[in-house]
């Protein structure tokens, strides 16, 4: 279900329901009952990035045994660590960069170009209001963002991740407007969360036998060592870690 479908079926639902009430043949828990479940629909969609509810979505690869490495929140003095690692086994990823962090570290930024890898849009600041912004305040974040990332990388900015996953009617609408790509993921290492590697690792290895868009942090040191134990097993259980720039295809600029 898209959020436009769910304005039909609400509208549906309340003229019923309205009629319904009127004639009598309601209670008022029934009422009470579909707005819940019109918020619960709402949440999900709002806090589901992968639900594809408020925006197109890339989260999910349709060839087996293939793995898209995504890293949220960079640059940061950890994205080395984890540059070195990828540049030892050969494997592709996106990062998906904040511009106040690109500001700060531009020769990070320029290295992860410089070494293969994809530069993607992560808003100018991840604000934790990010999902109760205006939409002028939306606009500002994403195209500030790219601003940036375009003018301190040299290259155009073509993919957005939005700032934990979170997506709503302004924000949809806000991202229809621009040439970007909205990539999710259907892997969420949680590394923000589980700081002992062993847990991590023990968490993401039984799901890495599925195609997946993986979303890693590069912020997190211990990130590195979970790395390196992924792409090894992937290397021993014939898992082809593809460049996302393969698998979707690039939007043009206007």
């Amino acid at each position: 279900m898209t959020y436009n479908s769910f304005k039909i079926l609400f509208v549906i639902l309340t003229l019923a329901i309205a009629f319904l009430g009127w004639q009598g043949a309601i209670s008022w828990l029934w009422i009470i009952g579909i707005i819940l479940f019109g918020v619960a629909i709402l949440s999900y969609g709002s806090a589901t990035l992968q639900s594809n509810f408020f925006t197109p979505t890339f989260s999910k690869l349709k060839e087996p045994n293939e793995l898209i490495l995504t890293f949220d929140d960079g640059p940061h003095p950890n994205t080395l660590a984890i540059l070195e690692v990828l540049k030892k086994h050969q494997a592709p990823a996106t990062f998906f960069c904040i511009g106040k962090q690109a500001q700060q570290h531009p020769d990070i930024l320029n290295q992860i170009i410089s070494e293969g890898h994809i530069v993607g849009n992560h808003t100018q600041n991840h604000s934790n209001k990010w999902g109760w912004m205006r939409s002028k305040a939306v606009r500002y974040e994403i195209e500030e963002a790219t601003k940036n990332l375009e003018s301190l990388s040299g290259k155009p900015i073509h993919f957005f991740r939005p700032p934990f996953g979170v997506t709503n009617p302004r924000i949809g609408k806000v991202l229809r407007t621009l040439p970007l790509k909205i990539i999710g993921w259907d892997l969420r290492s949680l590394d923000t969360t589980i700081k002992n590697p062993e847990k991590l690792w023990q968490r993401i290895k039984p799901k890495l036998n599925n195609s997946s868009i993986i979303l890693f942090h590069d912020t997190q040191e211990h990130t590195v060592e979970v790395l390196e134990k992924t792409l090894e097993y992937c290397q021993s259980h014939g898992i082809k870690i593809v460049s996302l720039a393969d698998k979707i295809e690039t939007p043009s600029h206007a």
